[in-house]
């Protein structure tokens, strides 16, 4: 006859077998490259790599010292970091000072917005600001050109939009954009010190 200090024996073994088998089965999905869900109450376990985590509750990651609390590297032509959403918003970012979300490229697009059917890019609140593409050129008196200089590399179909900051006085206003400069003119000297606002494009 088996004793209750036997059963309960028995019934340990089958637990540590059964959690073995379940960890080799989830190491076996992730070495033939399938994808699993790992569900688990919250807080009951750690992010598991190489899988889908599944929770009720959002996920928070603080970080105690400054610096990044999440660092996402994609590896060549890959994405580092993905959000998705349905109808809401896919990736928010807030400061209280700083930037709340900040894209960087060497050489490609720092930022990008698509929406076939939408608003690529869209401003709710706040100035819009293109610091060293834009700015306020002075032509001085008894000058009819300015030269500007932007902070970039200006493509061979960029294009230059003025705003005349003052009444040129039936003068015909235009811009000759070069590699790196741009010359605002104007069709004859002005009388007195004229801004012109520029904002280059493309």
């Amino acid at each position: 006859m088996t004793t209750d200090d036997e059963r309960s024996v028995i019934h340990s073994r089958r637990t540590v077998l059964a959690s073995a088998l379940a960890v080799v089965g989830g190491a076996v999905g992730m070495v033939l490259g399938r994808e699993f869900t790992v569900r688990a109450a919250d807080g009951a376990a750690p992010v598991v790599l190489g899988a889908t985590n599944s929770s009720d509750s959002a996920t928070r990651i603080v970080r105690s010292t400054s610096g990044p609390a999440l660092i996402a590297d994609g590896s060549g032509p890959g994405v580092g970091l993905s959000g998705t959403s349905e109808a809401g918003i896919a990736v928010y970012g807030v400061a209280q000072s700083g930037f709340g979300v900040l894209g960087s490229s060497a050489t490609g697009s720092g930022v990008e917005a698509v929406s076939p059917g939408g608003i690529a890019l869209r401003v709710r609140r706040g100035r819009v600001r293109a610091d060293g593409i834009s700015g306020i050129a002075r032509i001085v008196e008894g000058a009819s050109i300015v030269t500007m200089r932007p902070a970039a590399l200006i493509a061979p179909d960029a294009f230059v939009l003025l705003t005349p900051m003052a009444d040129l006085g039936g003068r015909d206003l235009w811009a000759v954009v070069k590699e790196e400069t741009l010359d605002i003119h104007v069709s004859s000297p002005v009388d007195e010190d004229t801004r012109i606002g520029w904002f280059l494009l493309g």
